[in-house]
């Protein structure tokens, strides 16, 4: 039996689950579905949802929401932020890293 994977308004009313391994499902593109198409779909997914800057917090942080690391906005006068994309730039880094760094520099020679 083919079934030719539904689309569009369709694709709500895919059914039942099917056994791949007795039906044969092709996907929009005429590509059969089996088993490998299934995992090889999945994998994409997962790894297109672990994309993303990491945390700086570190990975050991449970929820996602707790492994995103906290942000502040600041405001910069229009030389001193060109003056800053243009070191960072010279430094390879970007202007987040290049501000971090010299915050923490900061807070240590304070103490």
């Amino acid at each position: 039996m083919k079934t030719k994977y539904p689309t569009g308004k369709d694709f709500g009313n895919i059914g039942p689950d099917v056994d791949l391994r007795k039906e044969e499902i092709f996907d929009s593109h005429g590509n059969r579905i089996d088993d490998a198409y299934v995992e090889q779909a999945v994998a994409g997914v997962h790894a297109h949802l672990q994309r993303g800057r990491p945390s700086l917090e570190g990975a050991a942080l449970k929820s996602a929401a707790s492994r995103r690391s906290p942000q502040i906005t600041i405001k910069f006068p229009k030389n001193l932020k060109e003056a800053t994309a243009v070191q960072a730039h010279q430094e390879g880094k970007t202007v987040s890293q290049l501000v971090r760094e010299a915050v923490s520099e900061y807070l240590k020679q304070a103490v």
